[in-house]
């Protein structure tokens, strides 16, 4: 039997993983393992690995890497703890392959851990460029480490094989989650209202912001914009999301908790799960913010979305994704935008340009039938002649 180590280690990621997972863990010629790790295991976030739970996925590990404090010290302090742990499960742990999603640096400890234990890494998502975010390199990082890559389109493909990765195992599939957001069976909006225990109104925006990492103490200034903007709205039921466990993140929740208690009609979730998540954005009219599924998700779903800074800077985007500097006044331009005539019928011819179909099968049959190499050596490929 194989087994199959999967870390997971925020809310988002899980979303997009579940399918997979579920897939791995059924097969009888597959043992899941998976860890948790990060702000799963944190109640200021949630608590998410209750929705581990909830998907009846069976949790082999728990392993908590979270940082005392939301600074840098903290955050490498937290690494280096991640380092020991996984040092411990990987040396106790029979591993045939370690599969890790995305950018997150909670991911870098076990990844490295698993390099010098001579376990293939198969990793999603990477080649992708998000110029504003510490993600970009952690993301390029992880590339160098796997073994196997599942990229979410050609040019990210480009990428991974510039880094000299062999195009043998560098596979174009789609974004996992631009796939999983179509198949979705989603709630109704009264029953989404009932739940979550909100009012639509009118006009109803989605927010989601999340630290910039590579622009020092820019995050609140731009936040502070995006709500200057927002409090100019009339008729207008705003929901706030949590942002992810980066340096500055506690000073943004503040922010918004702060903000949304003064006001009727704001709301602000922890965690809101992938399905309620999905349903939710289904009944907005456009996501604001610097979330990376303003990018990839909301698309596949022809809603709106308003791009704040640079921290997706780099990424392909679709024709209903609008790029917006991070002040009020073209912040409340854009939104008049998104309400406009031209603008319906642009998001009316919306693709999707990392939807593929079948990602998620894709990716479980090539792991099925992945034999772990005798020896993990990897020749960096030379592009001189490949394009």
């Amino acid at each position: 039997m194989k087994n199959i180590c999967v870390i997971t280690g925020s809310r988002a990621e899980f979303g997009l993983l579940t399918p997979l997972l579920k897939r791995i863990q059924i097969d009888k010629k597959m043992n899941l393992k998976l860890v948790v790790t990060g702000s799963h295991l944190q109640k200021k976030y949630g608590n998410t690995k209750k929705e581990i739970s909830e998907e009846n996925i069976k949790i082999s590990k728990k392993i908590n890497v979270f940082p005392k404090l939301n600074n840098i010290y903290s955050t490498l302090e937290s690494i280096s703890i991640g380092l020991k742990k996984f040092n411990i499960f990987f040396k106790e742990s029979k591993i045939d392959l370690l599969l890790i999603l995305g950018d997150r640096y909670e991911i870098l400890a076990p990844a490295i851990s698993a390099t010098f234990y001579k376990i293939p890494i198969a990793h999603i998502s990477g080649g992708d460029c998000t110029l504003g975010a510490i993600d970009d390199t952690v993301r390029h990082c992880l590339t160098k480490m796997a073994w196997l890559h599942f990229v979410s389109n050609s040019n990210s493909r480009k990428r991974v094989i510039q880094m000299g990765e062999n195009p043998k195992r560098v596979f174009n599939v789609g974004n996992i989650g631009a796939e999983r957001i179509k198949k979705i069976q989603s709630l109704s909006k009264k029953d989404i209202e009932q739940k979550l225990k909100i009012k639509f109104m009118k006009k109803n925006i989605l927010v989601t912001f999340h630290p910039v990492t590579f622009d020092d103490n820019s995050s609140s200034r731009h936040l502070n914009e995006i709500l200057k903007a927002l409090k100019k709205l009339t008729n207008t039921s705003i929901i706030f999301t949590y942002p992810n466990n980066d340096i500055e993140s506690y000073n943004i929740i503040k922010i918004i908790e702060n903000f949304v208690k003064k006001r009727k009609n704001y709301y602000v979730f922890k965690s809101l799960g992938f399905i309620n998540y999905v349903s939710l954005l289904k009944q907005v009219d456009c996501v604001i913010g610097n979330s990376s599924s303003g990018l990839l998700e909301a698309p596949s779903l022809k809603i709106g979305t308003i791009n704040i800074g640079d921290r997706q800077e780099g990424r392909l985007k679709a024709i209903s994704v609008l790029d917006c500097k991070p002040k009020k006044n073209d912040i409340l331009k854009v939104i008049n935008k998104i309400y406009s005539k031209q603008y319906k019928e642009i998001i009316k011819k919306t693709k999707n340009p990392y939807y593929k179909s079948n990602t998620t099968n894709i990716i479980y049959e090539k792991i099925k039938k992945f034999k772990k190499p005798t020896v993990l050596k990897k020749e960096f490929f030379n592009i001189k002649n490949y394009y």
